[in-house]
């Protein structure tokens, strides 16, 4: 019975995690492109 408690919990344990780090990585994806974009934006119309 113990044993079947602690894997329900390691396993939501390790959802929330995840959920946390792909949010994350996400924002950080976003983040790179906007910078990408706007940088492009910058050179193109000031060159």
């Amino acid at each position: 019975m113990v044993t079947y408690l602690a894997a329900i919990l390691a396993i939501v344990i390790a959802i929330i995690l995840i959920k946390k780090f792909v949010s994350c990585m996400f924002r950080v994806i976003v983040i790179f492109v906007l910078v990408a974009l706007l940088s492009y934006l910058y050179f193109y119309y000031l060159s």
